[in-house]
């Protein structure tokens, strides 16, 4: 009876009676009761559930039976990653999986305080607690809970405040096991770093798998099904809950498998966020709809005039994110703000203003560029980033001042903007792009042009995208070409230093110190890639000009 009302939320099944309850599915087994817990409050894991096995065999190996007798130490876990990953389903898969070693599994809604305590509330409807007289009250039931003396195991499910939410309600004595899934990596500061599992997708047979399951062509698996199933979870980066609402889309009708691609390249928003396809989330939300919510809580900060220190961070990090969207989605440095504030500081704009060229840095203003009298703010510029490292909507690499962003994510975050948004954060990405380049040659900086040289390039065609018309910045154009041409990018350096020489002949004349300095670079490119010839007409004119001064 109970895989009946698997998928109900306000009913409980006690052997043979059916009962209402308020708040999660309360689920008490039927008998023998030997061969499953006592009491279980938590939903069930979806039927299309696939995979996955290395992550249940991390965490069955963690919290495998105890062999000891009498009071035990508390084992706490934590199941952390972007939202879309399966992080709940993976807890639940588990649970069913090692269900007998435990007396006890409870399960709480950890969304916010609030439904926290509602969980633990739900629990004192328990009989067995009704019979122990525990009042309604968190306090009475985490009390009850640390009293048992079975093993029991508690879950706080999608955690997304900071780790001193979910201490609070920790049951006292430090017994019994605790499992955490999460957004915020800062979790780990409850379980530790090595108590812990990131989740970065399915491995690509399961994604397949998943696929064809929910496609419904798990009978019809040909060559062919087969390799078309491989590119779409590989075109979705093998994120669980794209992958189940691209099934879920195909199983419709709406298309087959063979036309989701076409569809997708052309249609990506609207499928990613496609009311009728909420797949097993269990939050009923789309791919996007997920990372949505994130943000609605980001923006609800940052429009909190009450904590103006809440809202400032905020603030930050919706702007960092934007920014970021228009970068290459790895690799994206600190480096590149902090260079950029520190060159635009030092700039001397009245004197730039009087040159008469086109530059991006005459269009900027401090409070973009986290600038607070006069220097870069740090703090709230690490503010903003750690909001968004708290909901997995960024990274940290193996350097803490490298950052990375899911790839779709990253489409996620273009997809939502308006034209304004996107024409203001890829131009606003260029210039600091630009203006991180100080066109110095110790050691560090050949490294740090290296990986700047890719997000040049995404930065270039994202901004043609949304441009649509070439835009000349005399700053940029020459700070581009400077990193392509210490990359060995002879051909980009040439079109832009190209670029840079022609607007500068038009706008300050042929023999102005600034176009015979443009002049030389290219002559030096052209020497690079062999062309001689070319090099030294322009070295010829350059220098007749020198004289002629």
């Amino acid at each position: 009876m109970a895989n009946i009302f698997q998928d109900a939320s306000h009913v409980s099944v006690n052997n043979s009676t059916l009962t209402a309850v308020a708040g999660n599915l309360n689920i008490y087994p039927p008998l023998p009761q030997h061969e499953l817990p006592e009491m279980i409050l938590r939903p069930c894991s979806s039927p299309l559930f696939t995979g996955q096995q290395d992550y249940l065999d991390q965490l069955k190996d963690y919290f495998s039976i105890r062999n000891g007798k009498g009071i035990t130490p508390r084992r706490s876990y934590l199941i952390y990653g972007l939202g879309g990953m399966g992080k709940t389903q993976i807890a639940l898969k588990f649970i069913e999986d090692v269900s007998s070693q435990y007396g006890y599994v409870f399960w709480i809604d950890a969304t916010s305080e609030d439904t926290i305590s509602a969980s633990l509330k739900g629990i004192s409807s328990i009989p067995e607690v009704k019979k122990a007289n525990v009042d309604g009250t968190p306090e009475a039931v985490l009390y009850w809970i640390a009293s048992l003396s079975e093993e029991w195991l508690l879950i706080f499910d999608h955690v997304d405040g900071e780790p001193n939410m979910v201490e609070k309600y920790l049951p006292s004595d430090n017994t019994g096991d605790i499992l955490i899934t999460s957004r915020n990596p800062n979790m780990r500061s409850l379980t530790s770093n090595k108590n812990s599992i990131e989740l970065d997708g399915m491995d690509v047979e399961d994604a397949i798998a998943l696929l064809l399951k929910r496609s419904n062509l798990e009978e019809e698996i040909s060559e062919l099904i087969q390799e078309t199933a491989k590119e779409i979870v590989t075109t979705l980066f093998c994120l669980p809950l794209a992958v189940d609402q691209a099934g879920a889309f195909i199983t419709s009708g709406l298309c087959s498998i063979n036309e989701y691609l076409e569809l997708y390249s052309e249609k990506r928003k609207e499928l990613m966020d496609h009311p009728s396809f909420r797949g097993a989330s269990k939050y009923e939300q789309t791919v996007y709809g997920t990372w949505e919510l994130s943000y609605e809580k980001i923006e609800l900060k940052a429009a909190n005039q009450s904590k103006p220190e809440n809202d400032q961070a905020a603030q930050t990090a919706i702007l960092i994110h934007q920014i970021m969207a228009f970068f290459h989605h790895e690799n994206i440095m600190e480096d590149i703000f902090f260079r950029a504030t520190k060159k635009y500081i030092a700039t001397d704009l009245k004197e730039m203003a009087s040159e008469g060229l086109p530059l991006t840095v005459l269009l900027l203003d401090e409070k973009q560029l986290h600038i607070t009298d006069g220097k870069w703010d740090k703090l709230i510029f690490w503010s903003g980033i750690q909001i968004l490292v708290s909901f997995s909507l960024i990274t940290k690499g193996s350097s803490n001042a490298v950052y990375h962003m899911h790839p779709m994510v990253h489409a996620w975050c273009q997809d939502r903007m308006t034209k304004y948004e996107k024409e203001k954060s890829s131009s606003l990405a260029m210039f600091l792009l630009g203006y991180s380049v100080t066109q110095s040659n110790g050691i560090s900086d050949y490294i740090f042009y290296h990986a700047l040289a890719t997000h040049i390039k995404m930065n270039q065609l994202y901004f043609a995208n949304i441009h649509k018309t070439n835009i000349y910045y005399d700053d940029i154009y020459a700070s581009f070409a400077y990193v392509f041409y210490h990359n060995g990018n002879w051909s980009e350096a040439e079109k832009l230093q190209v670029k840079v020489m022609e607007k500068r002949q038009q706008q300050l004349g042929s023999a102005h110190l600034h176009t015979l300095k443009s002049m030389e670079n290219v002559a030096g490119t052209y020497r690079r890639q062999g062309k001689l010839t070319e090099a030294e007409k322009l070295e010829v004119v350059s220098n007749s000009k020198i004289v002629g001064r």
